[in-house]
Formats: structure tokens, C-alpha cells, sequence
């Protein structure tokens, strides 16, 4: 530990005076390191403080992270691949229930007016019976001047 650190956190100070932080590298050469910075790294008030946390890497470790990083960078490429195709099925799927519910409906409105139909020529049926009857009932009650007819 560095002499100017925080004992109880084992962390260096800052050059403004408050524990650094704890970082990790990203980059090709280093990727996987840890180091400390300011807290305003790369922000208004980084005192530029810079001092690696861990020993260099050898070229093992280094083989090691770097397929990590690629292994990650292929999941994050599948990732969003996996997205984009979820996205289209899924719209395709809503199209698809879209149309079969648009055929559903049409299916339900002809079936509707067929029903309708069916009840109109019931009706009629039934008049035109009526009607029938009373035609009957006229001709039989109506020439027939016969005072023995029992219907009249």
C-alpha cells in the first residue's frame, strides 16, 4: 500500500484527498487490470491520479481475458441477433393473429347474416302459413253461403 493510503480500505488517496476508486481496464493492452483513479475520472476535478492495483499480466492471463472478451463480444453480437429475430417473429406472429382474427371476424359476420337470413325466411314462412289459413278459412266460411258451416 501506497504511504499517502487509507489504511482501513486499503485504497491510495486521491490527490484530492478522498480514497480512489477501484477501476478495471477495457483496453487491448491491459484489458482485465485493475487499477486506481479519481473519482472524477475523466470528469471536471480528475486530480489524475493513476496507479495499478494489480501486477502485469502474463501472457497466459493476457491470451486468458482477451478470448473472455471476445467470447463476450460474440454474446453480445448473438444477443442481438437473438433481439432482432425475437422482434420479427413476434411481429409476425401479431400479424399473423391479426389476420386470422380478421378472418374470424368475417367468418362470424357472414355466419351473423346467414342467421339473420334464416330468421327472416322463418318469419315469411310463417306468414305466408297465415295466410294460407285464412285464405282457406275465407273460401270455405266466405262463398260457401252454406249457414251449416260450424266454423263461421
Amino acid at each position: 500500500m501506497s504511504p499517502n493510503g487509507d489504511a482501513s480500505s486499503g485504497r491510495p488517496l486521491c490527490h484530492c484527498g478522498v480514497p480512489a476508486y477501484l477501476w478495471n481496464s477495457w483496453t487491448s493492452a491491459n484489458f482485465g487490470r485493475k487499477w486506481y483513479g479519481c473519482v472524477n475520472y475523466k470528469k471536471p476535478g480528475d486530480c489524475g491520479l493513476f496507479e495499478w492495483a494489480d501486477h502485469e499480466m502474463c501472457i497466459y492471463e493476457k491470451s486468458l481475458m482477451e478470448r473472455l472478451k471476445d467470447k463476450e463480444e460474440g454474446m453480445r453480437v448473438e444477443i442481438a441477433r437473438l433481439e432482432k429475430l425475437m422482434e420479427t417473429e413476434s411481429t409476425k406472429y401479431k400479424a399473423n393473429m391479426e389476420s386470422q382474427f380478421s378472418q374470424f371476424q368475417l367468418q362470424l359476420d357472414l355466419y351473423q347474416t346467414k342467421e339473420k337470413a334464416y330468421q327472416s325466411r322463418e318469419k315469411l314462412y310463417q306468414a305466408a302459413l297465415v295466410f294460407i289459413i285464412l285464405l282457406l278459412l275465407f273460401y270455405v266460411c266466405g262463398y260457401n253461403n252454406n249457414s251449416s258451416c260450424e266454423m263461421c
